[in-house]
């Protein structure tokens, strides 16, 4: 299954019908496009011991997200097929993961089989790859790789860039959010996990018609698309591989958030760990819940952590904003400034270094844009700004950029003292 074998420039519209729901649905090379912009669903688990003491703690607490975007995402797990054409035609050096050993028939060898064995900066690459091939501006950008690219070549000076519209891994939100297709239990096919549930043959009789794991896969992954997908027509959102995020496993709290992307902090390259969703051909009901997280070493360090342990079990699915966000700008992955926070109408922040361009927005729920202020470059030290006035009542944000960081807060009827956040 090669999506780039033949150019699709037509979108088209279908009607799914799935044991979840149905609806309409449009699609374009190989993705189909979730409809979120101005939803909000609740992320997370409420039950922090959902098989045991502290189990699902990563999970919780529970917090409302909220998009102001629509975005695209693979029906499928990109495949071998997909990930050795693209990877060939873009980066010299590449041979195919094959060859490389990097996949075999031990665990499933075919252009249908989904890629495995992927590093997340292999992911990026891929994502890179492909915005190329489409003429997309990449989110991934790199001062050089040391080693081979997709195949644990390591990304020098990564910044990653969300308000490009190239190609990218979902964020952990937008993976939930498209998992769940429209479903607020565990499964997309309407079940909650729970001490009946799975206990019968016929339970794990139902889960495999859905999902590769370990009752029906175990040594070796499964082709994709074989499995009934979830009322967005994803396949294997579940089980068969786990799939990287594009951000970082933050620990939960109960803010409400909006676009959530976590990619600064100590930065890419300090001692985090990236998100890792869906659970694999090994995995047990309890890792196969939407809310279910995981996180793999971090992309950095010259590869002591994550590139030099790349997880057999790890591929990914492409998602592509369909327009910028309105509330997120580009974020650079070494911050430039502390955290701002706001104080009696007024933004409140400590500039790190001198020269750095400033804009506060005032964001409507629909993303238009309200007011704005640039306060041009301003040089390091602690700064106060005022907030632009707000004609609009109801629900809005203030979003603040200060250079390549972009800050972010929901805000109803007014304003109050609090910290943005990226």
């Amino acid at each position: 299954m090669n999506r780039y074998i033949v150019t699709l420039s037509v979108v088209f519209t279908i009607l799914l019908t799935s044991s979840a729901t149905a609806g309409e649905l449009t699609h374009k090379k190989g993705m189909v496009l979730v409809k979120a912009k101005d939803s909000t669903f609740e992320m997370g688990q409420v039950n922090a011991n959902i098989w045991g003491d502290a189990t699902s703690a990563n999970e919780s607490p529970r917090h409302k997200v909220s998009f102001t975007h629509d975005f695209w995402l693979d029906t499928t797990e990109v495949t071998q097929g997909d990930y050795d054409s693209l990877m060939n035609a873009v980066y010299s050096g590449y041979a195919s993961m094959g060859a490389f050993s990097g996949w075999s028939s031990q665990y499933g060898l075919g252009d249908d089989y989904p890629a495995y064995n992927l590093a997340w900066y292999d992911a990026a690459l891929y994502c890179n790859a492909r915005s190329k091939i489409d003429g997309y501006d990449t989110v991934y950008s790199y001062t050089g790789i040391k080693g081979t690219a997709g195949q644990g070549g390591i990304l020098k000076g990564l910044v990653v860039d969300t308000s490009k519209k190239g190609y990218r891994l979902p964020t952990e939100a937008e993976w939930e959010y498209a998992c769940k297709g429209g479903v607020s239990g565990d499964y997309y096919w309407g079940k909650n996990y729970s001490s009946t549930y799975p206990s019968t043959f016929a339970d794990s009789s139902e889960i495999s018609s859905y999902v590769a794991w370990a009752v029906n896969a175990g040594n070796m992954f499964l082709p994709v698309a074989k499995k009934i997908p979830n009322a967005y027509g994803l396949y294997d959102i579940l089980g068969n591989v786990y799939e990287w995020c594009t951000d970082i496993a933050e620990i939960y709290d109960s803010t409400d958030r909006v676009d959530p992307c976590v990619l600064s902090g100590t930065g890419l390259g300090d001692n985090n760990y990236m998100a890792v969703r869906g659970g694999c051909r090994l995995s047990t009901p309890s890792y196969l819940r939407s809310t279910s997280r995981n996180a793999v070493g971090d992309p950095s360090n010259d590869g002591v952590t994550a590139n030099t342990y790349i997880p057999l079990i790890m591929g990914l699915r492409a998602a592509r904003s369909v327009a910028t966000s309105a509330v997120r700008g580009s974020i650079n992955s070494k911050a430039s400034s502390s955290v701002p926070y706001i104080s009696n109408n007024r933004v409140v922040f400590n500039a790190a270094g001198n020269g750095i361009d400033v804009t506060c927005e005032i964001i409507s729920s629909n993303g238009a844009r309200i007011a704005v202020k640039h306060y041009g470059n301003i040089n390091a030290g602690s700064h106060v700004f005022s907030i632009p006035s707000m004609s609009a009542k109801g629900l809005c944000f203030v979003r603040l950029k200060v250079g390549n960081e972009s800050y972010v807060m929901r805000v109803v009827n007014g304003f109050v003292n609090a910290a943005l956040s990226r």
